[in-house]
């Protein structure tokens, strides 16, 4: 999980010249963007779950160079480099680059606890046995989880909601529940079903005072989806790679353009360690297993994307 946002601003982007379907400037009232009056929180002391954010989980301020505004340091310092991937980052700065800690959001400590982090090899893509990742689960679901008022419901999709007769606010919510229809009513109901799902939700409610589905006399629910465009690049050696936890780097400094293109190339950081089962779907079929381990054993993985363009047709 990667806690930091590298997001540029409109005009930084040259290429198309596109603004962002809604602005703060047309926003009454005008939301308070000014850090200097901006206080720190408590830092979550003692506590596993980590709000991903400004200020929040593992990192190094003054080391992006994408980096703006006078932010407070993380709560906690950087991950640490393995021997292999500190190479890396010497011989990129060598090259003119600025790499820097890759921001995280995980429990790790130096010396260990007994459910901190111990920079395994199975981080990526995969739960966290030791609950030390600030996920969704372990920072949301299951401290909610420990009221007694709290019920979670496994297995159920809403497949709509159910205003009040004047279409004024939402009052239901009719999901399928292991394929049996049930009503959910509430004095607040909220949607988070993330950027792709929450908008289909929001269209699949259209009724009679809402025709074109709820929160949308604009049309633009659903509309200008940004995904990013994301690649691997898996960088070979001679040498044996022995990382085991090599997802701690990261590389701006294509973010916005470079002397030779213009465009925005976007941001670059190290993957979890590939093995040749997760390195297959990447490759031809009739390449051996044993030649895609042994690729896996030599290999350094990156990761690159480039953001999207807003565009109304680019839509759920």
């Amino acid at each position: 999980m990667q806690s930091a946002e590298f997001r540029p601003e409109p005009n930084e982007i040259p290429a198309l010249q596109l603004d962002y379907p809604a602005s703060q400037r047309d926003m009454v009232p005008q939301p308070d963007t000014d850090l200097s009056n901006y206080q720190p929180a408590g830092k979550l002391t003692g506590k596993v779950a980590l709000i991903t954010g400004g200020d929040s989980g593992n990192g190094q301020r003054g080391t992006d160079p994408c980096e703006v505004g006078d932010l407070d340091d993380y709560s906690f310092p950087p991950l640490p480099h393995a021997p292999q991937i500190e190479q890396v980052a010497n011989q990129l700065t060598a090259l003119g680059l600025s790499p820097f800690p890759l921001p995280m959001a995980l429990d790790y400590r130096n010396p260990p606890t007994a459910k901190s982090c111990i920079l395994c090899k199975t981080c990526d893509g995969y739960p966290c046995k030791l609950g030390a990742k600030a996920d969704a689960e372990t920072c949301c679901v299951e401290p909610a989880l420990e009221y007694p008022n709290v019920t979670l419901i496994a297995g159920a999709e809403v497949e709509r909601l159910v205003t009040s007769a004047d279409g004024k606010r939402v009052v239901s919510a009719i999901a399928q529940v292991n394929g049996e229809a049930q009503t959910f009513s509430g004095d607040c109901i909220v949607v988070s079903c993330g950027a792709v799902n929450s908008a289909a939700l929001l269209l699949r409610s259209a009724n009679d005072q809402h025709p074109q589905g709820l929160a949308n006399s604009s049309g633009m629910v659903g509309r200008n989806l940004m995904k990013h465009n994301t690649s691997k690049l898996y960088g070979i050696s001679p040498k044996i790679q022995t990382t085991v936890f090599q997802k701690t780097l990261a590389v701006n400094d294509f973010y916005y353009s470079t002397a030779n293109n213009p465009r925005p190339l976007g941001h670059i950081h190290l993957m979890g360690k590939h093995t040749g089962e997760m390195m297959s779907p990447d490759f031809p079929d009739w390449l051996p297993q044993p030649l895609l381990q042994w690729l896996a054993n030599h290999s350094i993985d990156w990761w690159a994307q480039t953001e999207d363009f807003p565009e109304p047709e680019n839509r759920v």
